[in-house]
C-alpha cells in the first residue's frame, strides 16, 4: 500500500506540473538596409552582395562582430575609371571605415588584344585577426588577376587605417580565358573569386599562408563558366607567391567533368579535423548548374595544406539524404562558410536563395535561407535544417526578388555576446531599382551549449537538470544510425523551451518541473519523445511537510542533512516512475548527513519515530 501512496503521490506531482511542446522555431533575422542604387545610376551606400565578406576578429575578442564587406566602387581622380572599395562594418550596420585595395584603375591586355578592366576586388580572406591584445589585422584581397596584402589598423577610438604591403599578379592559368569570354568589362558581367585559407605554417620568424582560390567564371576547354579552384602560398615579410600545385581542380581532372555554366568554385570554405584525426577537406559550392538545378556541393579531402586527395571527392546535392528542398521551388545557393560551434561535429553554413512563382493570386515568393548541414567524418550528413529564413510575397506586375550572392559569416558579439550569422543580400525591383540589405541571423551562444546529455534512443525518463546551460544539444541519430530531424508541434503558447535546428533551447523562468513533448522525423515518420526538464538547484532549505513537528531537511553537497532526529530513522528514495533508487535505516540524534547515491530528481521519504514527510529533490549534487 505504501508503494502504491508514493506512486500516487509522484503522478500528482507530474499532473500539477506543465506540459509542453514546440514546433520547430525560425528566427526573424535582423535587417538593415546597406545602400542601393537607382536606374539613372545615382547610388548610394555600399554594396557587398557581390563580394566575398570575412569576420575581422577573433570571435572571442572585442573586435568579433567586425566584419569586411565590399564597398561603392569609387574613382581617385576626375574622370578616371572606379575601382572597388572595401568597409570596416560592424553587425548593426555602423561604418568604421573605408580601405583601397586597389589605388589606381588595373587595366590590361588579352593576348587577342581585348582589354580587361580588373579594377574590383571581389575576394577576401583574413590571414591575421585583430584580437584582444593586437589591433592590427592582415588581410588578402583578389581581384581577377591582382592579389593585395594589407594592413588594417583599429585605433582606441574605432577609426580604421590601412597599408598596402604588397601586390602581386598570379598567373595567367589561374585567371586567363579565351578572346570569346571578357571578363569584368566596363558594362559587362560581373565576376566574382573567392579565397580560402587552408593553413599557415611558421618558419623562422615568418608565416607560410596556404591558400586556395575560386574562379567560377573560369574556362576550361570548351566549357564555358565551368570554374576552377587554384592553390598557392604567399611568404610573410617577403610576401613572395609560389605555386607548388599548379594542377589545381579543373573540369577533366580529378574525376571532375562539368558542363557549361556550372560555376564551379563559386564560393569555397575550409574543414579542420574534417575525419577526427587531423586531416583537412575543402568544401566547394556549385551554385545552380544543368546536372545541379538546386546546387550541389563537392568535398575533397586534403593530402596536405595543397593538394587534394585523389579519392574521388564527396558530392552533396538533392540526391543526399537531408539536403533540405522543396517541390516546385527553384534553389540556388551562392555562399559557403563553416562553423565552429564547439560540438565536435562540421557545421557547413548554406545560403541560398529559393524562388517561388505562379498560383491563383500571382504572387512571386522570394526566401532567402541558411541552411546549417551538419556532417560526420565520412561526409555523411547526420542532419540538416534551416536556422532561418526571410520570406518576401509581393504583387504581379511589381514582382520583387532576393539574391543571395554571398557568404554567409559566422560571427559574435552581436547581441548579448550571441553568435550570429551575417548574410549580404541584394533586392531587385521593376523599373532597375536595386536594394542592398544585410542580414543578421542569431543562434546560441556555444559556452551555453551541453552536448551528450540526451540519451540518443527515446524513453519516457529522460531528465536534465538545467543550469547554466541553457541549450542542450539533440541527439542526431539512435544508437543504429537512423537520422532524427527534428520538426513541429507546439500546442501551448506559452512555452518554456524551443527547438532551434538541433538544439533544445530552455527559456527562464522554468516552472519547477517540466515534460517537453518533442516531435522529430525517424526514416520519414513523425515520432514524439518526452524530455523531462528540471530548474537549476536552489541552495535553499527544503520545507518538510505540515504534518511534521520536529523534522527538517536541507540539500547539501549532493545529500540531506537531516534534523531533528531521536533514535532510529529510516530514508528512502524514489525516482519519478515510482521506482526505489536508495534505503537506509540507522540511529541518530539531533542531525545526521546522508548522502544521494543518485543525482537525479527523486522523491525521498524520511520517517523517524511517529513523523513521516515527503521531499521533493530536483537537483542531487
Amino acid at each position: 500500500m505504501k508503494n502504491v501512496y508514493l506512486k500516487a503521490f509522484v503522478f500528482i506531482l507530474l499532473l500539477c506540473a506543465q506540459v509542453f511542446a514546440q514546433r520547430f522555431t525560425i528566427i526573424e533575422p535582423d535587417i538593415f538596409d546597406i545602400g542601393g542604387q537607382s536606374a539613372n545610376g545615382s547610388s548610394t551606400g555600399y554594396f557587398p552582395s557581390l563580394k566575398q565578406i570575412a569576420a575581422l576578429g577573433e570571435k572571442n575578442s572585442i573586435y568579433a562582430n567586425l566584419m569586411l564587406l565590399g564597398g561603392r566602387d569609387t574613382s581617385f581622380k576626375e574622370g578616371q575609371e572606379s575601382v572597388g572599395t572595401y568597409n570596416v562594418v560592424d553587425s548593426h550596420g555602423n561604418v568604421l571605415g573605408i580601405v583601397h585595395p586597389l589605388s589606381e584603375p588595373n587595366v590590361f591586355s588579352m593576348p587577342n588584344g581585348d582589354e580587361i578592366h580588373d579594377n574590383s576586388a571581389t575576394a577576401v580572406v583574413v590571414l591575421d585577426s585583430l584580437n584582444g591584445s593586437k589591433n592590427t589585422a592582415t588581410v588578402l584581397f583578389a581581384s581577377l588577376r591582382r592579389l593585395i596584402v594589407m594592413r588594417i589598423t583599429i585605433s582606441s577610438t574605432n577609426s580604421v587605417s590601412f597599408s598596402i604591403l604588397s601586390n602581386m599578379d598570379m598567373p595567367k592559368l589561374m585567371w586567363e580565358v579565351d578572346g570569346n569570354y571578357k571578363v569584368s568589362q566596363v558594362g559587362g558581367t560581373t565576376y566574382t573569386r573567392r579565397l580560402a585559407l587552408l593553413g599557415i605554417s611558421q618558419s623562422g620568424t615568418g608565416k607560410t599562408y596556404y591558400l586556395a582560390t575560386g574562379n567560377s567564371y573560369s574556362k576550361n576547354g570548351t566549357d564555358e563558366k565551368s570554374g576552377r579552384v587554384d592553390f598557392f602560398n604567399i611568404m610573410e615579410n617577403s610576401w613572395a607567391f609560389f605555386q607548388p600545385n599548379t594542377k589545381g581542380l579543373v573540369s577533366g581532372e580529378n574525376g571532375l567533368f562539368f558542363n557549361e555554366n556550372t560555376y564551379f568554385g563559386k564560393d569555397l570554405a575550409v574543414i579542420d579535423n574534417f575525419d577526427k584525426k587531423g586531416g583537412k577537406a575543402l568544401a566547394v559550392l556549385l551554385p545552380i548548374s544543368t546536372d545541379f538545378p538546386n546546387s550541389a556541393l563537392y568535398i575533397f579531402k586534403m593530402d596536405n595544406d595543397w593538394t587534394p586527395s585523389t579519392e574521388l571527392p564527396i558530392v552533396i546535392s538533392r540526391d543526399s539524404k537531408h539536403w533540405p528542398e522543396k517541390p516546385g521551388q527553384t534553389q540556388e545557393c551562392g555562399g559557403l562558410t563553416v562553423a565552429n560551434w564547439e560540438d565536435e561535429t562540421t557545421h557547413l553554413l548554406v545560403s541560398c536563395g529559393i524562388f517561388v512563382s505562379g498560383g491563383n493570386d500571382g504572387d512571386i515568393h522570394s526566401i532567402i535561407i541558411v541552411k546549417d548541414i551538419v556532417l560526420d567524418s565520412t561526409g555523411n550528413i547526420l542532419s540538416s535544417s534551416i536556422l532561418s529564413s526571410e520570406k518576401i510575397s509581393v504583387k504581379n506586375p511589381v514582382p520583387r526578388s532576393y539574391y543571395v550572392n554571398s557568404n554567409p559569416v559566422a560571427i559574435k558579439n552581436h547581441k548579448n555576446d550571441l553568435h550570429s550569422i551575417a548574410l549580404a543580400i541584394r533586392s531587385s525591383m521593376s523599373g532597375g531599382f536595386q536594394s542592398n540589405s544585410m542580414a543578421i541571423f542569431t543562434v546560441m551562444d556555444s559556452s551555453k551549449v551541453s552536448y551528450n546529455e540526451i540519451p540518443a534512443n527515446p524513453g519516457n525518463d529522460t531528465i536534465w537538470n538545467v543550469s547554466e546551460k541553457r541549450y542542450i544539444a539533440l541527439p542526431l541519430s539512435n544508437s543504429s544510425g537512423n537520422i532524427y530531424t527534428y520538426d513541429i508541434v507546439q500546442d501551448s503558447l506559452n512555452c518554456c523551451a524551443e527547438i532551434i535546428g538541433n538544439y533544445l533551447h530552455i527559456l527562464l523562468p522554468l516552472p519547477e518541473f517540466v515534460g517537453i513533448s518533442i516531435a522529430y522525423t525517424e526514416n520519414g515518420k513523425i515520432m514524439h519523445r518526452k524530455i523531462y526538464i528540471t530548474p537549476e538547484p536552489k541552495p535553499t532549505p527544503i520545507v518538510a511537510s505540515a504534518f511534521t513537528q520536529n523534522l527538517n531537511a536541507v540539500s547539501i553537497n549532493g545529500g540531506l542533512q537531516i534534523n531533528g532526529l531521536n533514535g532510529k530513522f529510516e530514508l528512502r528514495a524514489y525516482n519519478f516512475k515510482g521506482v526505489e533508487i536508495q534505503r537506509e535505516k540507522a540511529n541518530a540524534q539531533g542531525s545526521v548527513f546522508v548522502k544521494l547515491k543518485q543525482n537525479c530528481p527523486q522523491i525521498v521519504q524520511i520517517k523517524s519515530a511517529n513523523e513521516k514527510f515527503y521531499l521533493k529533490v530536483t537537483y542531487g549534487k
